[in-house]
């Protein structure tokens, strides 16, 4: 389990260490459980190669309707993805749901111990409409 920090003010959830590359903060609103939502701010770094690590979210406890310490605990269970939209094609583990920042694409997917089969993201936007409860998430998270 990642290690979850309980402020005040936010959660912080450690994913890895920063290895001194340049730093960008995304903040993502994030459709949780019972129509509530989780007000979070993913940090990630880029490497020299263009690679993007998470490094960290903050999630903001007087924006977040959502239980926070709940939310937290699923939050540290995701893995994050974030790659340029020229990589649409770029296979990934179940999505729990995507978000466009410029020309990068950000996707939380269930970790790997789930052990499920990896596709594209459109191509699990496809497999959702042929789901009876199409009106979900595009992964069926946190059930």
């Amino acid at each position: 389990m990642r290690k979850i920090v309980n402020r005040e003010d936010k959660i912080i959830i450690n994913y890895s260490q920063s290895k001194g590359g340049k730093q960008c903060s995304f903040n993502l609103v994030f459709p949780y459980i019972n129509d509530t939502e989780i007000d979070v701010a993913l940090v990630a770094e880029q490497s020299d190669s263009g690679e993007w690590n998470p490094l960290k979210a903050i999630i903001d406890k007087e924006e977040t309707t959502a239980d926070e310490e709940e939310a937290a605990k699923d939050l540290a269970d995701l893995t994050w993805h974030i790659y340029s939209r020229k990589e649409r094609k770029k296979l990934l583990p179940p999505v729990v749901n995507l978000w466009e920042e410029g020309n990068l694409i950000i996707a939380a997917c269930l970790s790997g111990k789930y052990g499920e089969k990896f596709f594209t993201a459109k191509q699990q936007e496809n497999l959702e409409k042929e789901v009876l409860n199409s009106d979900r998430l595009i992964c069926w998270w946190p059930d």
